[in-house]
């Protein structure tokens, strides 16, 4: 059996597909944000016109810093219960982990991969 696979060269060259997703994805951006920064806008304007408008910045930097305290607190929570599941219980885990794909070994590090879900996950929820 031979230890590797070779494919046949393509016959064309695909168009970049990495710049096509990024443009798509600001895109979506710009539109799932345009309706929150417009009201931003206006509320704004509508406060600097009443002569208000200290009022309105001191209000959302407030609500922006609760927001960022909570953030932090909760990926801190989630990590350190991660961190602190995998040292109680790491006895309980292999170092490494072996599938056969193909017919040969391939050796995933199981306590690597761990860490970086225990990463992800705290800040995807946070």
């Amino acid at each position: 059996m031979p230890e590797t696979i070779h494919w046949p060269p393509r016959a064309q060259a695909r168009p970049p597909r990495r710049k096509l997703f990024v443009l798509l994805a600001l895109v979506a951006v710009v539109l799932f944000s345009a309706s929150s920064l417009i009201s931003y806008w206006v509320n704004a304007l509508w406060f600097g016109s009443l002569g208000y408008a200290s009022v309105y910045w001191t209000t959302l930097g407030m609500e922006w810093g609760v927001f960022a305290a909570f953030a932090i607190a909760t990926f801190a929570i989630l990590y350190g219960a991660f961190t602190l599941l995998r040292r109680t219980h790491g006895a309980d885990l292999p170092g490494t982990h072996t599938i056969f794909f193909a017919g040969q070994p391939l050796h995933l590090p199981v306590e690597k991969v761990l860490g970086y879900a225990a990463l992800g996950v705290s800040l995807i929820v946070a």
